[in-house]
């Protein structure tokens, strides 16, 4: 952070960076677009395994021991996804440099009031 003592408080600073540093650029979008592309692949690969192991799961008797364990861990996987999409749809994503100013400010308010 470029804080200088003598000429910005670092609230000041710090909002300066954040919006030096908040611009969509190129390598941001290249980074954000194979992000992407590995989570889809990586989705596609679990969802095939699934289904080919619940294929063969529910045709042999033998591998239905398998079958809870794995119900329970889609369950719990589900429940992830959807805590993500509450939290994204609720914005929790958004302005993720507001407490770091907040802090700040609120150490400002205290050295001036001497607490």
């Amino acid at each position: 952070m470029s804080y200088d003592h003598d000429s910005a408080s670092p609230v000041d600073a710090a909002r300066r960076d954040a919006a030096r540093t908040s611009g969509s650029t190129p390598v941001l979008r290249w980074l954000c677009l194979g992000m992407l592309v590995a989570i889809v692949a990586g989705g596609a690969g679990f969802a095939y395994k699934l289904v080919q192991f619940s294929r063969e799961a529910f045709a042999a008797e033998e591998a239905s021991f398998a079958v809870v364990p794995v119900v329970v861990y889609v369950c719990v996987a589900a429940g992830f996804v959807s805590l993500f999409v509450w939290a994204l749809l609720r914005g929790q994503f958004t302005r993720v440099e507001e407490p770091k100013l907040r802090l700040l400010e609120e150490e400002e308010r205290y050295d001036r009031e001497g607490i």
